[in-house]
C-alpha cells in the first residue's frame, strides 16, 4: 500500500486504530535497533509527499508525538520529551532508516545530524535580480529569523505591516524588459519566504507564491510554511521562478 492510500485510510472511520498501528510499528522498529543512549532525534521520511494539511493533521499533531513517545518507552526505547520528532518530506531517507510501511521510513539518532554553522551569506545569483545590499549575512544565533521579500518596510494586502530583513529591491513601474533584473524583482512577493536558525542549521520555509531550492540536479518546491527545509552550502533559492539567491554556509 502506497503512502497516498495509507493517508486515505487514516482519514477513514478507524483513524485512531490505524494511527496507533503506525505508532506501534515505529516503536517496535526503534526497539529493534537497541539504541544505547537517549534518542536526540526520531526522523520520519516520506518517499511521496502528501498535501501539507494532510501531513500536519496526521503526523505532526501533539497527540501523535506524545503517543509515540509513550509507546516507545513501553518497549524500553530510550526516548523522552526532549527527543525531537521531525518530519522530512523532501530528503531521501538514509540507508540506516527502516521502513514502517510503503512510503514511510524512520531512523533514530543520538547525535545531531546537521553540521553547526556560525553564519551564512545570501547574494544574487547571476544577474537574476537586485538586492538592497550586495551581500546579506545570516547569523547563526538562537531565535535568528530573516524575512525575505520585495521592499523593506511594506504594507501587505491585509493591511498588516512587514519589515523584511533580506530585501529584494522595490522598483517603480513595470516598463522593464522581460528577464532583466528590475522586471524579475517585480515578480517577488512582499511576503516571500522565511529563513530561521535552529540547532546549527538554517531552515527555509515559503510564505509567498512560489519558493524553490535548486540543489545540484534536484528541484525542491516549498509548498507551505509547514514545510521547512535545511539549506545546504551552494543552494540556490528561487523566488517566484525569477530572482535567484545563492546561499553559502560557513561551518564551525
Amino acid at each position: 500500500m502506497g503512502l497516498k492510500q495509507l493517508l486515505e485510510r487514516l482519514r477513514g472511520d478507524n483513524h485512531v486504530e490505524r494511527e496507533d498501528d503506525i505508532i506501534r510499528k515505529i516503536a517496535s522498529g526503534l526497539k529493534d535497533r537497541l539504541y544505547q543512549s537517549t534518542l536526540k532525534h526520531v526522523d520520519i521520511y516520506f518517499s511521496e509527499y502528501p498535501e501539507p494539511t494532510t501531513l500536519e493533521s496526521i503526523f505532526s499533531t501533539p497527540g501523535f508525538r506524545k503517543d509515540l513517545i509513550v509507546a516507545a518507552q513501553d518497549k524500553g526505547v530510550p526516548i523522552d520529551s526532549s527527543t525531537d520528532i521531525r518530519f522530512d518530506p523532501v530528503t531521501p531517507a538514509p540507508d540506516e532508516a527502516f521502513e514502517v510501511c510503503a512510503g514511510v521510513k524512520v531512523v533514530g539518532s543520538t547525535v545531531k545530524s546537521f553540521p553547526k554553522a556560525s553564519n551564512a551569506t545570501l547574494k544574487v545569483y547571476g544577474n537574476s535580480g537586485i538586492l538592497e545590499r550586495g551581500t546579506y549575512v545570516l547569523e547563526g544565533k538562537v531565535h535568528s529569523r530573516y524575512k525575505v521579500g520585495r521592499g523593506e518596510n511594506v504594507v501587505l494586502d491585509d493591511g498588516l505591516r512587514r519589515h523584511n530583513d533580506i530585501v529584494i529591491k522595490a522598483v517603480e513601474g513595470d516598463a522593464f524588459q522581460e528577464g532583466c533584473p528590475e522586471h524579475n524583482n517585480l515578480h517577488v512577493s512582499r511576503k516571500q519566504c522565511l529563513i530561521e536558525y535552529h540547532e546549527g542549521k538554517f531552515l527555509l520555509s515559503n510564505e509567498g507564491d512560489d519558493t524553490r531550492i535548486l540543489r545540484d540536479e534536484q528541484k525542491i518546491k516549498l509548498l507551505s510554511p509547514l514545510q521547512k527545509v535545511a539549506l545546504k552550502d551552494g543552494d540556490i533559492i528561487v523566488l517566484n521562478r525569477k530572482v535567484m539567491l545563492l546561499f553559502n554556509l560557513n561551518k564551525d
